[in-house]
């Protein structure tokens, strides 16, 4: 193989090297590509299922009862309804319950509107203080059988409220204005605003229909250890905050797992990179560079050879031969060729030869056929005119 074969040997091992290459490279961008666009949807995602828990904790707290179905489950248990999401990267099944708070009622009844209401339980929560009463009916009533107690379309007219010191906190929804049957006890939940502060005890106050109702204030106390609740209450965090800490620590791992899936993608892309290349050319890296370093040698003594040398050379001595080589080699040797020179322009007329030799030229042509003679050697043969000779 010349150096031109070489040359080609070479280059074709460097583009199939840059072909693994690409292929290489093409299998990683695309694991790169699939990898971000799964963060990227998993973030979209998240950011929508976040909003999704924002707008559900917010309705927590305005519409309790009628949007989030607050229910009371005795002896002490309180539960909204579940939020859920089955599709997509981010699956979750959120449930918001309460256990009831064990304080001390006096009293643990009252009668209002010939209606009998027991407390049942009550809870501090950040959404709101719920209380359940047991509701039975006095047969002696007569007319309509259900109460207003809360206003819906404006709760500080209601009839019923809490008071914590000067502070008055009114109804948000309840339950327990439905109609009753006789004889039949129902039981009946009220969801009044959220604590703004601290307080000790509270109450829940019945209050008369008009100012001039002989009928006095019914009052129900609760009291115990009411600011170690909303204490704890306020350092825990909302949904919305545990439910973005749950995400951050899932992406976290998820990006974990991408990252170490990568790598493995990279490691076997290696791997196919190195048997591809002892597939298609065994021995081809140790090969280039032996090709290279023999090319690079060759065009070193191939310009060494091709340009002049600058020292002087001396001819060794010639070899002593017998006179019959001397002779044979002579005779073998072809002649050496006459120097070239430019012929020499002579005319006939008057010439005359190393011989002695004068040639004349007859005046009959009066010189028009005289010719000119170029000749390379005196003793070459001059021609001569036929009609002048």
């Amino acid at each position: 193989m010349g150096w031109r074969g070489l040359l080609r040997s070479v280059e074709a091992d460097r583009r199939r090297n840059d072909r693994i290459s690409q292929r290489k490279n093409r299998l990683l961008d695309k694991a790169n590509s699939v990898a971000n666009k799964f963060i990227n949807s998993m973030a979209e995602e998240a950011q929508r299922e976040l909003e999704k828990i924002k707008a559900y904790e917010e309705r927590l707290s305005d519409y309790p009862i009628s949007k989030c179905g607050l229910q009371f489950s005795q002896p002490n248990k309180w539960a909204f309804d579940g939020i859920s999401d089955n599709k997509g990267q981010i699956t979750y099944d959120l449930k918001v319950a309460f256990s009831g708070d064990d304080l001390s009622v006096e009293p643990a009844e009252i009668l209002y509107e010939k209606r009998c209401f027991k407390v049942l339980n009550a809870c501090v929560t950040n959404y709101g203080i719920f209380v359940a009463f047991e509701i039975s009916y006095d047969k002696s009533v007569t007319g309509s059988k259900s109460t207003k107690l809360i206003n819906k379309k404006s709760p500080d007219n209601s009839l019923i409220a809490i008071r914590a010191g000067d502070q008055i906190f009114f109804p948000v929804e309840g339950t327990i204005d439905a109609s009753l049957v006789d004889n039949v006890k129902r039981t009946g939940i009220i969801v009044f605003e959220s604590f703004l502060d601290s307080v000790s005890e509270f109450d829940v106050v019945f209050i008369p229909k008009t100012d001039e109702d002989e009928q006095p204030e019914n009052i129900i106390k609760f009291s115990g250890n009411i600011e170690c609740i909303i204490q704890n209450n306020s350092s825990t965090k909302s949904l919305y905050e545990n439910f973005l800490e749950k995400l951050n620590h899932q992406k976290i791992e998820c990006e974990n797992r991408i990252s170490k899936e990568l790598e493995a993608v990279k490691q076997t892309a290696e791997q196919q990179h190195l048997q591809q290349a002892r597939q298609q050319g065994a021995g081809c890296f140790p090969f280039s560079l032996l090709s290279l370093a023999l090319v690079f040698l060759l065009i070193v003594f191939a310009s060494a050879s091709s340009s002049p040398s600058r020292t002087t050379s001396i001819p060794p001595p010639p070899a002593y031969s017998p006179p019959m080589v001397e002779s044979f080699m002579a005779e073998q040797a072809p002649a050496p060729a006459p120097p070239k020179k430019k012929p020499a322009k002579m005319k006939i007329a008057g010439y005359v030869t190393p011989e002695g030799e004068k040639l004349h030229r007859r005046a009959s042509c009066g010189g028009r056929n005289s010719q000119v003679v170029y000749s390379t050697d005196w003793q070459a043969s001059l021609s001569k005119c036929s009609k002048c000779w």
